[in-house]
């Protein structure tokens, strides 16, 4: 099987072997570095996979794939003004290839994000406007992806903008109803308008479809609050252990905090409940988890809020 084949099937200990062996003969090798630096990232090393970008964009300063991949890894590293340099990354990308939609939505990801944790609010509209701007010119490339549109509706959702957001929550359930991140986006803004019931609806329409996922995991965390908030404190409870435990498939770094915000929730009831004993385990389990998170870039705020999935971009 070759290293192409091996990545296209998320093989990726099985491929570095062979990307080392490979670069060993041909170093100068773009395409190689990175493939190097897509494997490692994806085995939980975007420390090492950034290098690997930048030395392939060393030999071919022009190609839209490394600065993508660069850009994507930067924002997974404990890295000094991250977020900027993933922007020039992205915008980089886009430079080098118009087109490129995983560009677009990766800086309206990024931007949103920063526009949604700075105070000032001159400069978070100066980013909403960027974020807002990358999304549209995807859609407007590809109007028909579900993806896309629930991408901005987790931004007009940043924004406050609760009737924009459900309109292209709606849409993107329309184009694919079996697409997750939909139906959670659509919770996360139901429940925001504090419609627990119809936001309990949503996220069991994303458990119903795969119990396995990081998007159900991140379900699981908000359908507890959803479940406490309408009196279902045992139904919350059990919700919560299972977010506390459940290992969906693939590698994500936020996976960490993500339990520790299921235990941090699951201690919270435990206390209004009364019940210390088993308050103080649960704590002491969120702590554990919240330091194996600080590994990764602070990203405790975003714990449970609807975001875009991390695109895999590479060429054979």
């Amino acid at each position: 099987m070759s290293i192409y084949e091996l990545l296209k099937e998320r093989k990726y200990e099985e491929a570095l072997p062979l990307i080392e062996k490979a670069l060993e003969e041909d170093p100068n090798n773009a395409k190689l570095w990175g493939y190097k630096g897509i494997a490692l990232r994806n085995t939980g090393k975007p420390h090492l996979a950034c290098p690997c970008y930048e030395k392939a964009l060393e030999i071919n300063p022009e190609d839209p794939d490394m600065w993508l991949n660069r850009g994507m890894s930067i924002r997974f590293m404990n890295r000094k003004d991250a977020h900027l340099q993933a922007i020039e990354s992205y915008q980089n990308a886009i430079k080098y290839d118009p087109g490129c939609i995983d560009a677009m939505c990766n800086l309206g990801n990024v931007t949103s994000r920063i526009a949604f944790t700075t105070v000032d609010k001159e400069e978070a509209a100066k980013f909403y406007k960027m974020s807002e701007e990358a999304y549209g010119k995807a859609v407007s490339l590809r109007p028909d992806s579900a993806e896309l549109h629930c991408n901005l509706a987790v931004l007009y959702h940043k924004e406050g903008r609760l009737n924009d957001a459900l309109a292209e929550a709606a849409a993107a359930i329309a184009i694919d109803p079996d697409y997750q991140d939909g139906w959670y986006t659509k919770g996360c803004i139901l429940s925001d308008s504090h419609d627990d019931v119809g936001a309990i609806e949503a996220y069991n329409e994303v458990v119903k479809r795969s119990p396995k996922t990081i998007t159900a995991l991140k379900t699981f965390i908000n359908l507890g609050v959803s479940l406490y908030q309408t009196g279902n404190t045992e139904k919350a409870i059990i919700v919560f252990k299972d977010a506390s435990t459940l290992i969906p498939e693939g590698f994500n770094p936020m996976l960490p905090l993500m339990h520790a915000n299921a235990y941090y929730n699951l201690a919270l009831i435990y206390k209004r409940e009364g019940r210390e004993k088993e308050s103080k385990a649960a704590f002491k389990k969120y702590q554990e988890c919240e330091e194996k998170g600080e590994l990764f870039y602070d990203i405790r705020k975003e714990a449970t809020s609807p975001f875009a999935a991390v695109f895999e971009h590479f060429s054979e």
